[in-house]
């Protein structure tokens, strides 16, 4: 009974990782003169608690909403670590960060919709790393922080596309 529970297993996790696209720096590209960097961070400091676990999620692309973005980085309790991704110069990009209430996101809600989704536009500049953080206050809600690494400004054309 054990080996066709593992092959069940192991299929399903090879369905799963199937159904999700990874953004990726396009081959070849090199920081400088034609592509940026954005550093994609985890916003939450706690994300393990008794019994739950914070999830957020950062997508990319040319797209005016969360779910047609290309999946960057999924944050959980077990991986941490930011993710840097090259993009090109000079084109205008959409950032969005989800995380979800009902574990470590401010507003928890009664209703079906326990997550906050922020997002930005912005074109990158050459020679510039930019960092990215979604972070979530009970104060002010969630906010996604998009601002260049070295200066800690905010781009001079960043404009909010996306707020719940």
């Amino acid at each position: 009974m054990q080996k066709p529970t593992l092959f069940l297993l192991l299929m399903s996790m090879m369905l799963l990782s199937g159904c999700v696209t990874i953004a990726k720096s396009p081959d070849g590209a090199v920081f400088g003169e034609d592509f940026s960097e954005l550093t994609f961070e985890m916003g939450v400091t706690d994300s393990v608690s008794l019994g739950s676990a914070t999830t957020q999620e950062y997508r990319i692309g040319d797209v005016a909403q969360y779910s047609d973005g290309v999946v960057t980085k999924i944050f959980t309790w077990a991986s941490k670590s930011p993710k840097t991704l090259l993009v090109k110069a000079g084109e205008r990009t959409a950032v969005f960060a989800q995380m979800d209430k009902k574990y470590g996101a401010p507003g928890f809600s009664p209703t079906t919709n326990n997550y906050c989704t922020n997002g930005s536009r912005f074109t990158p500049q050459p020679n510039t790393r930019y960092r990215i953080i979604q972070t979530g206050d009970a104060a002010v809600g969630c906010v996604l922080k998009v601002t260049d690494s070295e200066t800690d400004r905010v781009p001079d054309d960043l404009e909010k596309v996306l707020f719940e």
